[in-house]
């Protein structure tokens, strides 16, 4: 456990010897101490500073990033560890006005070390929808390697936890995006446009008209089928039943950090 006074000092130890160690190659150990920084944020419940303790996320990151393992692999899986647990303290000493769901400078971050890692592509999507980063979310869908079908689901997820977290200026920007990367428009992409068009103009009959008639598409996907109710009550008032609220906040919420 780290006292009171000396929370700075132990901050400042656990940053310069994790940058030290993996520029002299170490990244196994260099991890490790990342990992103490977040253990001593979070036990001197550290504050969200972007040129303090968000810069030294973003710093060690970055380091973690190019280093490598002695069999000269990068350390995704490390990284991935690093950023689940400050997305964690992030989210836990979140204060009025911060985001309750984690930082997303380091939500987007957890998102490219995510896709970075071979992980579910679903972790990507979540984490750079939270992260605040459309662009890029359109890139690494291109580049996921998933087949067209699966693709455009994703973008269509996309744009509805977008939606369903009240950001219309990244789903409308997202879907521009990506609709400028793919050959032609699929039946997931037209609807993810009409749906922006209702939220753009307040229309909840029309909002309504379009779930019940794209209702097969929308369960194909059980988080779309969530995450269309709560885009319902955050744009229209339509409340949608406590377990899918309850589902929506599960879906979008922080990992646990292991």
């Amino acid at each position: 456990a780290v006292k009171a006074g000396d929370g700075a000092k132990a901050q400042q130890i656990s940053k310069e010897g994790a940058l030290a160690l993996f520029s002299r190659g170490y990244a196994d150990s260099g991890a490790e101490m990342a990992m103490q920084l977040v253990e001593v944020y979070s036990s001197q419940d550290v504050s969200l500073d972007y040129e303090t303790s968000i810069a030294a996320i973003i710093e060690i990151d970055r380091a973690m990033a190019g280093s490598t393992l002695p069999d000269g692999e990068p350390p995704v899986v490390e990284r991935v560890r690093f950023l689940k647990a400050a997305l964690s303290w992030s989210a836990d000493v979140n204060e009025i006005g911060a985001y309750t769901l984690g930082d997303p400078r380091i939500h987007a971050l957890l998102g490219a070390s995510s896709w970075a890692a071979g992980d579910d592509v679903d972790v990507g999507v979540k984490h750079q929808v939270l992260g605040e980063v459309p662009d890029e979310l359109a890139a690494a869908l291109m580049n996921s390697g998933c087949g067209a079908l699966k693709r455009d689901g994703l973008a269509c997820r996309a744009v509805l936890q977008f939606l369903a977290v009240e950001n219309l200026r990244d789903a409308v920007s997202f879907l521009a995006t990506f609709r400028s990367l793919v050959e032609t428009d699929s039946r997931y992409t037209l609807f993810s446009a009409l749906i922006i068009e209702t939220c753009q103009h307040d229309a909840a009959a029309e909002f309504q008209e379009l779930t019940q008639t794209w209702a097969g598409l929308i369960e194909r996907d059980p988080a779309n089928k969530t995450a269309i109710r709560i885009v319902g009550q955050k744009f229209f008032g339509i409340q949608p039943p406590q377990d899918m609220m309850s589902a929506m906040l599960s879906m979008l919420a922080p990992p646990a950090s292991s």
